[in-house]
């Protein structure tokens, strides 16, 4: 009867074992991808903006005090999606999503293996509350620079739409 209740016991503890492991690699494979995230909307609002600044260097003489304000007002949005996004890449804390075994080499202290596997899903389980309070920051910082960079691509648009538009009338009144 104890053995088999050790058993079963044994098999509840592998099966949480495997679980909070579970769990923290998709926790893992969560922060991988809101970075992925970060990066690939950086490098599109970066593109975008620098079309943009160029597009205006060349229109200078036809700048109204509108497009130019618009302008300024679209490169603070600008470095408001960068900080954003360095806020997002920089939230690790301690230990960010630790990948691998965290008990390498304690089996060799001679302890059982449930002892070993219930020490294991306790700290996944601290492990995993924390790595939560982590991506739920950095999926915020992720949401604020994507929404800012929704709104500077509107912008962007709307500038040149006014710029077009203002240099077509210009060119039938001449």
């Amino acid at each position: 009867m104890a053995e088999q209740v050790k058993s079963s016991g044994s098999t509840t503890i592998d099966i949480l074992c495997a679980v909070a492991i579970k769990v923290l690699d998709k926790q893992i494979d969560d922060g991988d991808s809101l970075d992925s995230k970060v990066h690939g909307m950086l490098t599109f609002v970066t593109l975008i903006f620098g079309a943009l600044a160029t597009f205006i260097s060349s229109q200078q003489k036809n700048l109204t005090i509108v497009s130019s304000s618009l302008f300024w007002f679209i490169l603070l949005i600008f470095i408001a999606v960068v900080v954003f996004s360095v806020l997002a890449y920089n939230v690790k804390g301690r230990k960010y999503l630790i990948r691998g075994h965290p008990l390498i080499g304690i089996e060799e202290l001679g302890y059982s293996d449930y002892l070993v596997k219930s020490y294991l899903v306790r700290r996944l389980g601290e492990q995993h509350e924390y790595n939560d309070a982590i991506l739920a920051a950095k999926a915020k910082y992720v949401s604020f620079a994507l929404w800012l960079s929704f709104l500077e691509l509107l912008l962007i648009l709307g500038l040149l739409l006014f710029q077009i538009r203002g240099n077509i009338l210009e060119s039938f009144m001449a």
